[in-house]
Parts: structure tokens; C-alpha cells; sequence
């Protein structure tokens, strides 16, 4: 609500917003081809490695909503727990993904097969590989903006001297090397 409305005609998708986008699309399109290919070998089954694939898919979409509030803004902290709408909404997320391999009629629905707790376990690594690279990511910048801010401060203003308050001197370092 600080920020002013942006003018009639400006675009919503920022450059930054569209690599963003892009790169997060890329990230989890390979991570979930990764499993569909390795893990038809490693399962035994092309439907245990869709199963898999998907539930993997659902974990990347929680770990999107999670990030995408905002561009900057790390979720490693408390605060992004502070809406409880939001956690109860992750929460429901999190046990669709698990119930949609796990119970019958969404096995039916969706054409998934039952997954083992080792086969989950490799359905989180696409998402946390999303959210380290998501997290790197807004490090980078974060850093450069930090720096981009820096370079266009002209750097620290000093106080003007006036005839009411005269230049302090700094003190001379005292034997033994120690100043006061």
C-alpha cells in the first residue's frame, strides 16, 4: 500500500518478474522430466515415476507460493508463517499432495498408484532443489541492488561548520597507544 500505482498502459511483468517466471518454469519442468526419465528405472514402473512426478509438482507449487511473496524477500524466517489463512492453505496443499497417491479415489480420479515413503522422499527433491535455487537466487539479487543502491548514494554528507559550533578536534593517541 506504500508503493504508488503504477501509470495507465505500464506493463505488470517486469523484466525481472518475466526471468522469474521463466527460470522458476524451467527449474521445475526439468526437475519433474529428471524423475519421469530416472525414475522408470528406478521404480519399476512409468506409473509409479507419474505418481511421483506429480506429487513432486504439487510440493513445487507450494514451495512457489511460498516464494512468490515476494521477489526480494527470503521465506527462511518466522514471519513467513504470519498469515494463518496462508499456513492452513500450504497445510491442505501438503496433505492433498500426500492423500492423491495414498487414497483410493484419487487414485481413481487422477490415474496415480500408491508410493512408498522412499518414492516421496524423491518427489521433495525437485521441490527443495526449487526452492535452494529460488533462495539463491533472490541472494543475488538482493545483492545487487545492494550495491546498485550504494553506488548511486553520493556517499555520507557531512554537517556543515558553523561559527556557533566550532570543529571538534580528534584527540592525540596517548602513550602506550590507546586515544581519549
Amino acid at each position: 500500500m506504500r508503493t504508488r500505482p503504477r501509470p495507465r498502459g505500464e506493463s505488470i511483468l517486469t523484466p525481472r518478474l518475466i526471468a522469474t517466471v521463466g527460470v522458476t518454469g524451467l527449474a521445475i519442468t526439468v526437475g519433474l522430466l529428471l524423475l519421469l526419465s530416472l525414475g522408470t528405472g528406478q521404480f519399476g514402473s512409468l506409473e509409479v515415476a507419474r505418481s511421483v512426478a506429480f506429487t513432486s509438482f504439487s510440493l513445487c507449487l507450494i514451495v512457489g507460493a511460498l516464494e512468490c511473496r515476494s521477489e526480494t524477500g527470503t521465506v527462511l524466517t518466522t514471519a513467513t508463517f504470519d498469515s494463518k489463512q496462508m499456513n492452513w492453505t500450504l497445510l491442505a496443499e501438503f496433505a492433498l499432495a500426500v492423500l492423491v497417491t495414498q487414497m483410493d479415489v484419487f487414485n481413481r480420479l487422477l490415474d496415480t498408484t500408491s508410493i512408498t515413503l522412499a518414492q516421496f522422499g524423491w518427489a521433495l527433491v525437485p521441490a527443495v532443489a526449487l526452492l535452494v535455487l529460488w533462495e539463491a537466487g533472490k541472494a543475488v539479487v538482493r545483492s545487487a541492488d545492494a550495491r546498485k543502491a550504494r553506488s548511486a548514494s553520493p556517499g555520507p554528507i557531512a554537517a556543515p561548520q558553523t561559527a556557533s559550533q566550532p570543529a571538534r578536534a580528534i584527540p592525540a593517541p596517548r602513550p602506550g597507544g590507546h586515544a581519549g
